[in-house]
């Protein structure tokens, strides 16, 4: 192989390389920029699915305050007809 022909490839050895690490560069970027993108969407997921807890407890706990509250109804509701049987109004 002639000096002419090594200097030729060692040119396109060294342009491949520059290429090949602009390249990979871009993909890397590319990658980081999709990881955080993934990052960000799993931080709403547990975010929406930790709303989702709260809310259904909320709601448990409305359920529940409605039920005592509409027993405390009915015992106020006995307590104020047995203090008329008895004469205490």
């Amino acid at each position: 192989m002639s000096k002419q022909q090594e200097e030729l490839l060692e040119q396109i050895d060294k342009q491949f390389g520059e290429q090949f690490a602009k390249l990979f560069k871009y993909f890397d970027d590319k990658i980081d920029a999709l990881d955080a993108k993934l990052d960000t969407k799993a931080d709403a997921g547990r975010t929406y699915a930790s709303l989702d807890a709260i809310v259904s407890r909320l709601d448990r706990d409305e359920t529940e305050r409605a039920a005592v509250t509409s027993q405390v109804d009915r015992h106020e509701s006995m307590l104020q007809k047995v203090a008329r049987k008895l004469g205490l109004n």
